[in-house]
């Protein structure tokens, strides 16, 4: 009988003293959560003990919760609106640890080249943590999204977009130069000389500035010298 009765004071006496063990400093227990894997701390904080989406229930070690339990959640703000792996956010909170108010911020962080820490607010005001695979890398807190170049206009089909096309309008099936202009456009007559004006050369390279445009005249004869060729003047 007095066996039973020191056992039971001894067991009293080192749970008194368990109960009575220093509360960890704020640092540490903020520390301590950091430290944990996404799969305690999610089970944790989660408002049903050890709820995990996705998974069979997970119940978080009894140390974790009691860290956990020190905590007051009071409020919780993102920068980026939830989980949003391709934007970099801070995840703010507002709570109450050993009846003190405190805030505290969490920026989304790279854990290595290509994979993502990201933090979001829960519905209880605590926050939860994710680890995120970032395919085309992690850049500065967020996975890099590569972006598709919009496709450019093309309204005359010639290979060459609106922006950079000096000559727009071209009948379809015609070859163009790097300008996007075909020899028809540039050279109306087809004897290599430019039309005046020419935006361009056309694939086959007109040169010159064409003296009688929409008649053929390669030698550019101009008897009276008045700036039109001979062959645009019936009595030159």
């Amino acid at each position: 009988m007095k066996r039973i009765i020191v056992l039971t004071f001894v067991l009293l006496s080192v749970l008194f003293v368990l109960s009575c063990a220093p509360q960890p400093s704020e640092e540490d227990a903020l520390a301590e959560l950091e430290e944990l894997s996404d799969e305690d701390l999610d089970a944790a904080l989660a408002e049903e003990e050890g709820a995990v989406a996705g998974q069979a229930i997970y119940k978080a070690p009894a140390a974790v919760k009691k860290t956990v339990s020190l905590f007051k959640w009071e409020s919780c703000s993102e920068t980026d609106a939830g989980a949003d792996y391709g934007t970099a956010g801070t995840t703010t909170l507002s709570y109450t640890y050993a009846g003190k108010q405190s805030m505290k911020g969490y920026s989304d962080r790279c854990l290595n080249e290509t994979i993502l820490i990201e933090y979001s607010c829960a519905a209880d005001n605590s926050y939860r943590r994710s680890t995120q695979g970032c395919p085309n890398g992690c850049i500065n807190g967020a996975c890099y999204q590569r972006v598709t170049p919009p496709t450019e206009i093309d309204s005359d089909a010639d290979g060459v977009g609106d922006s950079r096309d000096l000559c727009p309008a071209t009948s379809a099936g015609h070859a163009v130069d790097a300008n996007g202009c075909s020899d028809l456009q540039v050279d109306k007559d087809s004897d290599s000389i430019c039309n005046a004006g020419a935006s361009s050369s056309g694939p086959s390279a007109c040169t010159g500035s064409d003296n009688c445009l929409g008649t053929a005249n390669a030698d550019q004869v101009d008897t009276d010298t008045d700036g039109v060729g001979d062959a645009c003047e019936p009595s030159p």
